[in-house]
This record gives structure tokens, sequence and C-alpha cells, in this order.
């Protein structure tokens, strides 16, 4: 056998190989195939109007970070018991110009924890602020 004769085998064998695998993955997913994925739906696609508060988290994203429930996640800390840490004027601060607490201490044992840092809540008015502080640290 030429060593042409021998690549193309190899190639056939392993094309062979992938063939099998690539049937016996489909059977898997086919298992899964009636399920009713409405049973999956986010809550933000019921019909049923979000809250002041639900509209604010959701408008600026943070269940990407801080998780579904925004008890943290790999991206950002828990949103829980804040109220332990911070008080309503360091939390307004903060929430409107995260940078400038790179060097607080609360801070400083974070950093470089989570994939992503702190975006300002700059969209948010004065209201919509002080609603989201008064929620994040009401929340235990």
């Amino acid at each position: 056998m030429t060593n042409a004769q021998k690549w193309v085998s190899v190639f056939l064998f392993l094309f062979v190989i992938l063939l099998v695998l690539a049937k016996l993955t489909r059977k898997e997913d086919d298992a899964y195939a009636d399920i009713d994925e409405s049973t999956y739906q986010e809550s933000e696609v019921s019909s049923e109007p979000l809250s002041p508060i639900e509209a604010i988290i959701k408008n600026n994203d943070c269940k990407m970070c801080h998780g579904s429930d925004l008890s943290g996640s790999g991206s950002g800390p828990s949103l829980t018991k804040l109220n332990v840490r911070w008080n309503k004027e360091e939390l307004k601060a903060y929430l409107k110009n995260p940078s400038s607490f790179k060097n607080d201490p609360k801070m400083v044992e974070r950093k470089g924890k989570y994939r992503m840092s702190m975006p300002a809540a700059d969209k948010l008015t004065a209201d919509e602020l002080e609603m989201l502080v008064d929620y994040l640290l009401s929340i235990n």
C-alpha cells in the first residue's frame, strides 16, 4: 500500500467514525424533541407587565452579570445583602461612577475576581436610581 492509499484509508475510517458519532448524537437530541419549549420561556415574555424595578433591572441588563436572581455569577458578584457593606449614598455614588471606587477597600478585595467590570448606570433618571438603590439595599 502506498502512502497516498494509507492516508485515504485513514481519512475514510475517520469519516465513518464521525458519521456514526453524529447518528448517536442525533438520537439523543431527538429524545428532547417532544418537550414543550413554552415551559422554559423567560418571565419577561409573559403577558404580565413588569414592575418598575423589574423594568430597570431588565433594561440595564443587570441579570447578565449578576445572575437571574441577582445572587451572583462568574461575571458579577451577588447583589444580596448589600446593606451590610453599603449605605444609600455610597451605593448611589458607586452606581453613577463605579471606576471612582477602584481603590475603595470594598472593591480592592474583588479586583480581578470577575470577568466584567461594572458599567456606570448613566442611563437612569434620578428617580430610577433612587428606586434601584432602595431595592438593592432591601434584598436579603
